[in-house]
């Protein structure tokens, strides 16, 4: 019998486009899934959508919560709490998916395991950005915001995510590691940890097709953002703050699994969770050594200039 693929889906006032993401799960061609709908206390009657939309298809399970969580981050890491199956992906509540997403994305797992099935694995895909009315922004996601798909080693993911939620699957010895992960744990967003797992403690890999229709309208928390220059020099103290929390994140990391991390990984977080530590000269030389820079001239000088304006008094002390 083929595997069981478990979709988690956190809602929120997912109401507008609900429906129409789940009848896309519902179209894919790779047919043994189960569908796990958590709201967070919508008030818009996504309940009632997700119910209509899922109609007598038993795959599909709706689970009301009682207390909030507060950010998508929080709820997506309760999701994986209730999954049991062999492979788990993540679902955005107002995208939709391509017909062969399951079963492109599955058969990437399948050959990324194939030397050696128990290491966690998490293959992701680009994208298709379009609007509210799915019309089309951009053909790829990776394009669109200037991301390297194939830059996955460990000290690429510390400085920038490739990875998005809602474009992954991963297997359960990644899920596994992943519920180690304390609530009150700081992260920048779920997707960005789960990389960084899958990054040390196992394998990440690619998938060059766009299996998802991102949509951008007003309400989404966290979207594409294009990558020009003119755009981050207007937005110096904003990349500043996601690199300060890039380093706590890469503190918190070290806290939760440093001891179990490869040693290799673990020198290459620890180093750059003691960047704000390190004199301006020092900074430089880590970075250079360990290849913590964004792709292109542009975005590595912009960050340079970031690190260096990182201060040392920031909470960064290591305890492992």
């Amino acid at each position: 019998m083929a595997d069981r693929v478990d979709i988690l889906l956190a809602a929120y006032n997912g109401s507008p486009f609900l429906a129409e993401q789940i009848a896309s799960i519902r179209a894919q061609t790779y047919r043994n899934w189960r569908l796990l709908i958590s709201d967070d206390g919508s008030s818009d009657g996504t309940l009632d959508v997700a119910r209509t939309a899922g109609g007598d298809d038993t795959r599909i399970r709706v689970f009301p919560q009682h207390k909030p969580f507060g950010s998508a981050r929080a709820h997506f890491m309760h999701l994986l709490t209730l999954s049991d199956a062999p492979y788990v992906m993540l679902c955005d509540q107002d995208d939709v998916w391509l017909p062969h997403k399951i079963e492109a994305m599955l058969d990437c797992m399948r050959k990324t395991e194939s030397q050696d099935p128990e290491v966690p694995v998490l293959v992701f895909c680009d994208l298709e950005v379009v609007d509210g009315k799915l019309r089309r922004i951009s053909p790829s996601f990776w394009s669109f915001t200037g991301l390297d798909s194939k830059r996955t080693a460990v000290s690429d993911l510390l400085v920038r995510n490739p990875v998005t939620g809602c474009a992954s699957m991963m297997n359960a010895a990644l899920v596994k590691l992943a519920r180690a992960t304390p609530a009150k744990s700081y992260m920048v967003m779920h997707d960005w940890w789960l990389a960084l797992l899958a990054a040390s403690f196992g394998k990440l890999g690619g998938i060059d097709d766009q299996l998802v229709q991102y949509r951008q309208h007003g309400a989404n928390e966290a979207g594409a953002v294009e990558d020009r220059l003119l755009s981050k020099l207007g937005n110096l103290a904003f990349s500043r703050r996601l690199a300060v929390s890039s380093v706590r994140q890469a503190v918190s990391f070290l806290e939760i699994y440093g001891n179990d991390m490869p040693n290799d990984a673990r020198e290459v977080v620890s180093a750059y969770a003691r960047l704000p530590q390190c004199g301006v000269l020092r900074r430089i030389s880590v970075a250079c050594k360990y290849g913590f820079w964004k792709r292109g001239l542009p975005s590595a000088l912009f960050q340079a200039a970031v690190l260096l304006r990182l201060k040392a008094n920031m909470k960064t002390c290591v305890s492992v």
